[in-house]
C-alpha cells in the first residue's frame, strides 16, 4: 500500500509499505479522502515543532515523518469480536495518511449516508473549532470577533453564531474570505489590510471592544490584535497553533489594565475518559460536529476549494503553503 511520508525538509514521498491487518476489536479501513493542513506545510518547510527540536517540546518526531490528519475511509474488513459494523460503511477521524489504516471499532465514528466525504472530513477540525468556542463561553447577545477566516475561522464563525453571538465580526485580509464569512453568519466584516481593525471594532461595539475574541489565523502577530480589540474583562481564546514566539507589546494597556482572561485551546479537547462529566470532550465534540453537519446547521461545503488525486500531493502542499486567491481547504482523494 502507499503512504505519505515527509523524508526531509521540502521532500514528501508516496512510499510503499506493508498493509496492516485488522485484529480483534478493530476495523481495517481503506482511505477515501484526507485533508492537507497548516501543520503538514510547517513540517514540510522545516518549521513545525514535529521536526524542530527545542526545549520542552513534547511533539518532536524528526524525519522521516508520516503525515497524519483528518480522513474519511471505507471499512473493508471487520475484526473478530466486533458487532454493529459492516464492510462498506464509512468512518471519519484522525489517522495516518496511508491507503489502509486500522482503527478501534469502539471509538470509530460512523458517517451517515447523507453526509458526503467532503463534509465528513471536516469532523476532526470541526471538533477543534467547537472546543475553542466552548472555551470562549459565549453568552446570548455577546459581541464576538473572529480573527482569521480560513477553514478554521469560517467554522468558528458558524459555531459562534449558533452559540448566541449578536454582533459577530469577522476579520481577514481577503475580501473573498470575508464575503464567505458573511454568507456563513458574520454580521460585520473587516479587511485588516485596508482598515484599522481596533478602530473598526470599537466603532461596532459602542467604544467598548468585544466581549469575546477568538484568534483563528495562526499568525503570531495577530495575537496582539486579539487583546487590543477586547473589552475590559473579556475572554480571548487562542486557537492558532503558533510555531514561533508570540509577543504582546502593549501588555499593560491591553491585558493587565483590562483584566483579560487569556484562554488556550487544544485540538478537539481532552479525552472523554479523563473528564467523563465534561460536555466539551473530544468524543462528544466529534459526535456533535457530525450531527450538525448532517442536520445542515453547519455548512462546510463552500470551504472546500480543491479536491486533488493523492498523486498530486506536492501541488496540495504548495497550495496550502502559498494560499493563492481562492484556496481554502485542500483535500486529497485516494
Amino acid at each position: 500500500m502507499q503512504a505519505l511520508i515527509l523524508t526531509d525538509i521540502g521532500r514528501c514521498e508516496l512510499q510503499e509499505k506493508p498493509p496492516p491487518q485488522a485484529g480483534p476489536g478493530q476495523l481495517l479501513v481503506k482511505m477515501r479522502l484526507c485533508s492537507i493542513g497548516a501543520e503538514h506545510v510547517y513540517s514540510w518547510k522545516g518549521e513545525c515543532c514535529y521536526v524542530v527540536p527545542s526545549p520542552r517540546n513534547p511533539y518532536y518526531r524528526g524525519f522521516p515523518l508520516p503525515l497524519n490528519g483528518e480522513m474519511v475511509g471505507e471499512v473493508v474488513e471487520v475484526g473478530t469480536g466486533v458487532d454493529g459494523w459492516e464492510v462498506g460503511e464509512r468512518v471519519c477521524g484522525w489517522t495516518a495518511f496511508q491507503e489502509y489504516v486500522v482503527i478501534g471499532a469502539a471509538g470509530a465514528l460512523r458517517v451517515p449516508p447523507a453526509v458526503r466525504d467532503e463534509e465528513a472530513v471536516f469532523v476532526p477540525w470541526g471538533a477543534t473549532t467547537l472546543h475553542a468556542v466552548h472555551r470562549a463561553q459565549i453568552l446570548l447577545g455577546d459581541s464576538v470577533v473572529v480573527l482569521g477566516q480560513g477553514p478554521l475561522g469560517l467554522l468558528v464563525t458558524q459555531w459562534a453564531k449558533l452559540s448566541g453571538a449578536d454582533d459577530l465580526i469577522a476579520v481577514d485580509v481577503r475580501d473573498s474570505r470575508l464575503a464567505l464569512a458573511k454568507q456563513l453568519g458574520a454580521t460585520h466584516v473587516i479587511n485588516a489590510a485596508k482598515t484599522d481593525v481596533h478602530a473598526q471594532v470599537l466603532a461596532l461595539t459602542d467604544g467598548q471592544g468585544a466581549d469575546v475574541v477568538i484568534e483563528a489565523s495562526g499568525v503570531p502577530a495577530v495575537a496582539a490584535d486579539a487583546v487590543a480589540v477586547a473589552r475590559t474583562k473579556a475572554r480571548v481564546v487562542f486557537l492558532g497553533w503558533y510555531q514561533t514566539p508570540v509577543t504582546l507589546p502593549h501588555w499593560v494597556a491591553d491585558v493587565y489594565h483590562k483584566e483579560l482572561d487569556l484562554i488556550a485551546t487544544r485540538a478537539t479537547g481532552f479525552g472523554d475518559q479523563y473528564f467523563p462529566i465534561e460536555k466539551s470532550t473530544s468524543g462528544r465534540n466529534l459526535r456533535t460536529v457530525l450531527k450538525y453537519i448532517a442536520d445542515g446547521k453547519v455548512n462546510v461545503k463552500p470551504i472546500v476549494s480543491h479536491v486533488l488525486p493523492v498523486a498530486r500531493y506536492e501541488e496540495a502542499l504548495q497550495l496550502e503553503a502559498d494560499k493563492p486567491e481562492g484556496a481554502l481547504k485542500v483535500l486529497l482523494q485516494w
